[in-house]
């Protein structure tokens, strides 16, 4: 079979962290070395695991491949995933490690204060991709990877995925370094203005176009750059040229912001996948990302097809 016959561009592919998140939000002022009265929350989280629910939801056949732990908390999480639509069979249950949690304290308005990330079962090198994933890798439309995955994971994933659409999420100003020897491979990278400036060597306050040219420089396809309350800014490389887009972010009752990029990543390569151009794309990403700021968990369930239709 050909590779044009045998490839199914609407297949996503997810490669990348999964965490059970607890998420503390204050019901007052927050004081220092006091406890605070408030709400905690346990949702599945982690960058590609955010990502991959928001594909399903926005009615993208995703397939998920990733790791937990041996331990009460994987047992949650991975029926957190199952109950939100994402299915778990491609989750390795890695016995010797515990299942990465992401503990975050938010203030009344939903705004984080502070968080722990203990990733330790994809840092410490000690999960490996199967190597049935070649193939598949091979045949998806689209292939979406976390920084969260160790430098040798990410390189082996641009290897085995051939002239599969590569996308990366950068995750933070820490990770975001292992995505480095992989730009040139990408179609897509998806970052903030400070680990923009990392990828770069440019000095913040640098603008997002000098940033966003700068990354197109060093081999991605396009350049995802979100600006927080400001919105995104997406560059594009053409033929001798560089294309901008903006899109405003949408007003939004927060509720809580975090994985709110992750769903705008997931509602942007959804459009693309369901072949809309990119102001299109740019559109659903950003009302995705109202819709995961006003819900208490990263991928809202009012987050449908539909939904992002009705409010273009």
């Amino acid at each position: 079979m050909s590779e044009k016959q045998s490839r199914n561009p609407a297949v996503a592919l997810v490669i990348g962290a999964m965490n059970l998140d607890i998420l503390a939000t204050a019901g007052q002022s927050v004081l220092s070395d006091d406890s605070t009265p408030g709400q905690v929350f346990f949702c599945a989280g982690g960058v590609g695991r955010n990502i991959a629910e928001g594909l399903c939801r926005l009615s993208v056949d995703t397939l998920f491949y990733s790791a937990v732990g041996n331990d009460p908390a994987g047992r949650q999480l991975l029926a957190l995933c199952e109950s939100a639509g994402l299915g778990t069979d491609n989750v390795d249950i890695v016995t010797e490690c515990t299942t990465p949690v992401y503990v975050s304290m938010n203030s009344s308005n939903g705004h984080l204060l502070h968080a722990v990330s203990d990733m330790s079962l994809f840092e410490e090198h000690q999960w490996q991709l199967p190597g049935s994933l070649s193939d598949t890798a091979e045949d998806a439309g689209i292939c979406v990877i976390d920084a969260n995955l160790p430098e040798s994971v990410i390189k082996q994933v641009a290897a085995i995925s051939g002239k599969t659409q590569l996308v990366a999420e950068a995750v933070s100003v820490s990770k975001c370094r292992r995505l480095a020897g992989v730009l040139s491979r990408l179609a897509l990278l998806k970052v903030n203005l400070q680990e923009a400036a990392v990828l770069t060597g440019c000095e913040l306050p640098a603008s997002a176009q000098i940033l966003g040219h700068a990354l197109l420089a060093m081999g991605p396809q396009k350049v995802l750059i979100t600006l927080g309350e400001d919105g995104v800014v997406l560059y594009e490389r053409g033929a001798g040229t560089i294309a901008e887009f903006k899109m405003p972010a949408q007003p939004a009752d927060i509720v809580n912001v975090n994985g709110a990029g992750d769903a705008m990543l997931a509602g942007f390569i959804a459009a693309q996948l369901h072949g809309f151009d990119t102001p299109v794309c740019l559109k659903w990403g950003a009302l995705a990302a109202r819709y995961s700021l006003e819900s208490r968990c990263a991928c809202s369930a009012e987050m449908t097809v539909e939904t992002l239709k009705k409010n273009l």
